[in-house]
């Protein structure tokens, strides 16, 4: 634990942004206009061959949501306002109000792996008794919620096309942010209705799902893996610390290059999670200079789909159990 706190202090001299978050930028945007034009002329030729033209719109939204990720923990900018505002500019196309989510997020870090502190920004988690003493209605709903189908379809395009338009979370009980959910959704009606007027709506409702699918079940997937893994940390608050909770309930995943470049390094999760001020394209850097700093698991791509089998944490196990396991236990 102290080479993890040593590790930590060092990680300090990475957190600063400079002009490649600005590159990354004008990239992402020319990437994604770019994607679009080529969809729009696509879609004239045939649907199905505008739809296969989609996947470039996903790959630069993925990319756009790290920008995003990175306004939210201020590590895009060390100008707080430009971070708002780029964050706020990427959170229309990304259909996810940014100060809403910035809050919700900054608690998730704050309370990774604490029992007692989850429901902020984290995957829906249950423990056994939790689960067992729940109405029957409540489980049904929690089995679909972690069923792999539903993680690895629906689940997250549902996410971003309509739960994010909600004010849950800290707008609940802040008028701010929900007026400034309100107004998100407000820019992305306008948003969607100039691409419908640009491209027709049925060739921009299928460029748009097949992007948003494209996009957000890979995102929703590798979140789920990064904390809900086999040998994962969770503690009652009490038990609870930080540095720990930060690398042993985050996983590291190795993607190949271009998904790594896709997905902005997130897969060195450990390292973001012990200091999330560090940019994205500065996570693999901090990890070299620390070669002491292990995440408590690595992930492939391959073993990343076992993942979804981890839906309730048995207490009296300290490890993750299958729903029929949980029903077998002496507790049901």
């Amino acid at each position: 634990m102290r080479a993890a706190t040593t590790a930590r202090d060092r990680l300090h001299e990475f957190e600063h942004s400079n002009w490649r978050s600005w590159g990354q930028l004008a990239q992402t945007t020319g990437g994604l206009a770019g994607s679009w034009l080529l969809t729009a002329v696509a879609m004239h030729v045939s649907i199905w061959l505008g739809a296969l033209a989609s996947l470039a719109i996903a790959v630069f939204l993925v990319r756009a949501f790290i920008l995003f990720h990175d306004c939210g923990h201020g590590s895009f900018s060390s100008s707080r306002r430009a971070n708002g505002r780029v964050g706020s500019f990427l959170g229309v196309l990304v259909f996810t109000p940014y100060r809403r989510w910035t809050r919700d997020h900054a608690r998730h870090h704050a309370t990774v792996g604490d029992l007692d502190r989850r429901g902020s920004g984290d995957v829906w988690m249950m423990t056994v008794e939790e689960f067992l003493a729940a109405p029957a209605r409540t489980r049904r709903w929690y089995r679909v919620y972690h069923h792999s189908a539903f993680i690895a379809s629906i689940g997250p395009v549902l996410k971003f096309l309509f739960f994010e338009r909600l004010s849950t979370g800290c707008a609940k009980h802040d008028p701010r942010i929900r007026r400034e959910v309100r107004l998100t959704n407000l820019a992305i009606v306008g948003y969607v209705a100039m691409m419908t007027v640009a491209m027709g709506p049925v060739h921009f409702v299928v460029a748009q799902l097949v992007a948003l699918a494209a996009a957000g079940i890979p995102a929703v997937c590798l979140f789920y893996a990064q904390h809900y893994f086999e040998g994962t940390y969770w503690r009652r608050h009490a038990e609870w610390d930080y540095v720990e909770a930060s690398l042993a309930g985050s996983s590291r995943i190795m993607l190949p290059r271009f998904l790594q470049w896709v997905t902005g390094n997130i897969g060195y999760h450990h390292v973001h999670h012990l200091a999330p001020r560090i940019p994205n394209y500065l996570l693999p850097e901090a990890q070299a200079a620390c070669p002491d700093l292990q995440a408590g698991c690595t992930l492939t791509l391959r073993t990343v789909f076992s993942v979804p089998r981890t839906n309730l944490w048995d207490e009296d196990k300290s490890c993750y159990v299958t729903f029929a396991e949980a029903e077998c236990s002496p507790a049901a």
